[in-house]
């Protein structure tokens, strides 16, 4: 298992690529930050007004010649698309006979320069690769290689295929330009990592406003493999959960619906999921999380004896007066979250509101099912999910 640290900074849209290349670089050679190789890429398509900006480019650098994709079989684009790179091995489906010929960067930064105003790329990307960002994790190659997604370049947008790096992405593909820098930091997860990331993501801070900033995990194909199992065991859990709940087989110790909300006279009036929550689950596990809640959406949170983490979203409706209520689980790993909805959905008055009253004892049922839960499933569901390593709360 390796632990990876992104972080996507969005571009000034006034910028050029080439702009942003030369940031990205002084960025790298002020901090002392080195690497062992720099990728790029560029591509149209043959159908652009008959002509390609691939032959521009080659025109001015003719050694870039060699760097064009011949071979289209089994290749992950059109035949009509014409692609320059210097994608090696890491690059699955990209391999090339260029590995003797060699570029020089200044030339690819002015194309970069170019980019909007001479040429019109459909996608272009530029990656300083296998960066030593200072801690104490050595720069090395993904677990296994990068595949390209339909609508991105982005390597580690969809296929958990990591390495220290920092690049650019510049996609026409996307039904809106979509041009991101991306900055993704190894670290040991046993060391001091929360102070080395906060002051490398300072020094990143330059490259713009911060989009996205997240902890991933890459393991070994024979990780995944074991995960995966782990994974439907889980799941199983979770649908013996939701079995319980919806055939009121829980011990009728505590009644599931002691409340009937449906009943309740509609009376006009604001009513506070919000504030009813905060209520019925003080002092408790549960914390209501901000960050998470939005309008219509309220979200209870709290983290497990294994580091595992469990959201109760309360889903009180933008055009309807009716509650509907998610589990969420959440673990490091592949897939690492699964919901379950805990409304009794045989019996769908439950949910309706119409005044504060009715609102109340919906979230009461709510805590009733979360507190009989705690004592059995929940805490088997924790011991299933095993243990998420710190850094996956960072």
């Amino acid at each position: 298992m390796r632990t990876f640290k992104r972080f996507v900074y969005r571009t000034d849209k006034k910028a050029s690529d080439g702009e942003i290349l030369a940031q990205m670089q002084n960025v790298l050679i002020e901090n002392n930050y080195n690497y062992s190789s720099f990728y790029f890429y560029f591509s149209d398509n043959n159908n652009l007004n008959n002509r390609s900006n691939i032959d521009r480019i080659i025109k001015e650098y003719p050694y870039l010649a060699a760097f064009e994709i011949k071979d289209y079989t089994n290749k992950p684009f059109k035949p009509e698309d014409r692609i320059v790179c210097n994608y090696d091995k890491l690059w699955s489906g990209f391999e090339n006979n260029y590995n003797a010929s060699k570029f020089k960067l200044e030339d690819i930064i002015q194309i970069a320069y170019g980019i909007r105003k001479k040429y019109y790329f459909y996608e272009s990307y530029y990656n300083f690769y296998n960066i030593n960002w200072g801690i104490d994790t050595k720069p090395s190659n993904p677990l296994y290689p990068f595949e390209r997604s339909p609508l991105s370049l982005d390597p580690a947008n969809d296929k958990l295929s990591y390495s220290s790096s920092l690049y650019l992405v510049n996609d026409w593909w996307y039904p809106t330009r979509y041009r991101r820098i991306v900055a993704i930091v190894e670290f040991n997860s046993n060391s001091n990592y929360k102070l080395e990331l906060k002051k490398i993501e300072e020094k990143l801070s330059k490259l713009g406003r911060k989009e996205e900033s997240k902890v991933v995990v890459e393991m070994t194909l024979e990780e995944i493999a074991s995960r995966k199992s782990k994974e439907i065991d889980i799941k199983n859990q979770l649908d013996l959960i939701k079995l319980e709940v919806e055939s009121n087989i829980i011990p009728n110790k505590i009644p599931i619906y002691p409340n009937d909300p449906s009943k309740s006279q509609v009376v006009e009036g604001s009513v506070s999921v919000k504030e009813s929550l905060k209520r019925a689950f003080k002092n408790t596990k549960y914390s209501y999380d901000s960050k998470s809640s939005a309008l219509g959406f309220s979200v209870l949170k709290r983290v497990t004896n294994n580091n595992n983490i469990i959201y109760v979203q309360v889903d009180s409706g933008t055009w309807s007066r009716s509650i509907s209520c998610n589990i969420v689980v959440q673990y490091y790993g592949i897939s690492h979250y699964q919901q379950i909805n805990i409304m009794n959905s045989k019996y769908s008055g439950t949910g309706h509101f119409g005044n504060q009253t009715d609102v109340d004892n919906i979230v009461d049922n709510i805590h009733i099912i979360l507190e009989e839960l705690e004592e059995t499933k929940i805490r088997d569901l924790d011991e299933l999910m095993g243990v998420s390593p710190a850094f996956f709360l960072t």
